[in-house]
């Protein structure tokens, strides 16, 4: 579930990549890269991938390569060469959510919750409240 910190602890696997830098480190900034990673791109990922993609490759091809082609392409739209599979895993946890729910509202909650975990994990790496020294040894 929480790819950053299993990233770091598995060998082999490198940190997810930081989204921070991107907007800067500035209090603002930071706030605004949290509003876009919790709150705006679960939405906007979960309506795409579980609200249309999955449904229509399971209504298709049937609810395992649906899940299986969905959270493939969820992996590889994240770019994040080192961590496709476990972000590839994290497709196929947030499908199931959404197959079992028969809704994309649990699947938001918990891709945010992940989200919101990993960008906290950030904040305090990049702020040195956490050296990630600490995090890998």
């Amino acid at each position: 579930m929480l790819v950053l910190y299993t990233n770091l602890k598995i060998p082999g696997f490198q940190a997810q990549e930081n989204i921070i830098p991107f907007f800067g480190e500035s209090t603002s900034s930071i706030i605004v890269a949290g509003i876009v990673a919790i709150a705006l791109a679960p939405v906007v990922e979960e309506i795409f991938f579980r609200g249309f993609l999955l449904r229509s490759l399971s209504n298709q091809w049937g609810t395992l390569a649906g899940n299986l082609i969905t959270a493939g392409i969820f992996a590889l739209f994240h770019m994040q060469w080192q961590n496709i599979i476990p972000i590839f895993i994290l497709g196929i946890i947030i499908n199931s959510i959404t197959i079992r729910s028969k809704s994309i509202i649990p699947s938001i909650a918990f891709h945010a919750f992940n989200n919101a975990i990993a960008f906290i994990l950030s904040v305090l790496i990049i702020k040195d409240v956490i050296p990630i020294e600490n995090i890998t040894s």
